[in-house]
C-alpha cells in the first residue's frame, strides 16, 4: 500500500514494483491509510513523511498500536534528513527510502523488510 499525495508517485511505485510485488492500494492523505490499511491489509505500508493530514510520523506512530503493530513500514520520502529518519525509526519504521533513489532501492528495500530486516537509504547513512 502506497500512502503518498502526489498521484504521479503512486504510479512511479506501481511501474518499480509491479510485477514481482502488488501494489494493493494508493492511498493520498494519512487519514486514507488510517481508514483503508485495516480493509486492504497489506504486507508493507510505504508511506511519505510529508503526506497530508496528520503526517507521516504520526500516521506511523497510529499504525504501531492495537492489531496493526505487526505492519511492515518502509518510509518513501524526499526528506534526505538524519533527524527525521530517526525520528521515523524511533515510531516504528523499519524502512526509509530516498524517493530520488526509488527506482534502485524499493525492490531491495522490500525484500530486506520483509524477510524481517531493516533498510536504510545507502545515500542517507552517507549525508
Amino acid at each position: 500500500m502506497v500512502a503518498d499525495g502526489r498521484p504521479v508517485f503512486h504510479a512511479i511505485v506501481r511501474r518499480i514494483l509491479e510485477p514481482e510485488f502488488e501494489v494493493v492500494a494508493c492511498v493520498r492523505t494519512s487519514q486514507e491509510l488510517l481508514e483503508l490499511a485495516p480493509v486492504h491489509r497489506p504486507d508493507v505500508l510505504m508511506v511519505d513523511i510529508l503526506i497530508r493530514t496528520h503526517g507521516g510520523i504520526a500516521a506511523i506512530q497510529a499504525l504501531r498500536t492495537g492489531q496493526s503493530a505487526a505492519w511492515r513500514v518502509l518510509v518513501v520520502t524526499t526528506l534526505n534528513d538524519p533527524h527525521v529518519m530517526a525520528r521515523a525509526r524511533a515510531v516504528g519504521a523499519d524502512g526509509y527510502v530516498l524517493k530520488t533513489r526509488a527506482a534502485e532501492e524499493l525492490p531491495v528495500a522490500l525484500h530486506a523488510i520483509l524477510g524481517g530486516g531493516e533498510f536504510i537509504s545507502p545515500a542517507l547513512i552517507r549525508a
